[in-house]
């Protein structure tokens, strides 16, 4: 993974987990897991996936993915 790609996540985890996040206590996290009858793990996914709002984000870092991939296959 290069380093823009890598700065390129840091950042969509910043804005989109950390915002929903901040207020929320692990022991809250387990008691909503325990209530939805998941594991952490499943509740924690389930909020990265209810974060993914920003459209623009989300594809800019699909084209870094992409051209990280690309470069490495050019590589090889």
């Amino acid at each position: 993974m290069n380093e823009r790609t890598h700065l390129l996540i840091q950042d969509f985890m910043k804005a989109n987990v950390q915002i929903k996040t901040t207020h929320t206590t692990a022991r809250t996290l387990r008691a909503q897991a325990a209530f939805e009858g998941l594991s952490t793990s499943e509740l924690a996914e389930n909020m990265i996936l209810h974060c993914l709002t920003d459209d623009e984000l989300l594809k800019r870092l699909v084209a870094e993915c992409h051209a990280a991939k690309a470069q490495a296959k050019q590589a090889a």
